[in-house]
């Protein structure tokens, strides 16, 4: 979700067929000030959650895999 691209729609239907086919998925959690932070529990329970690239980035260089 962004200003650029504010479809929750779009993300949660994405997000589920990646879910359907067993796909690591990453969710960014930078809404947490936002209201529309409360409708993405569904998004967040089948995501390895981080709050920030950062952390996203050491996950992808470290692998899913590895326990995360």
């Amino acid at each position: 979700m962004d200003s650029f691209n504010p479809s929750g729609y779009g993300m949660s239907l994405e997000v589920g067929y990646a879910k359907g086919k067993n796909k690591p998925i990453l969710y960014i959690d930078n809404m947490t000030t936002d209201y529309r932070n409360k409708y993405f529990g569904m998004v967040r329970s089948v995501s390895t959650v981080v709050h920030s690239v950062k952390e996203a980035r050491d996950i992808i260089i470290g692998g899913f895999n590895s326990g995360v």
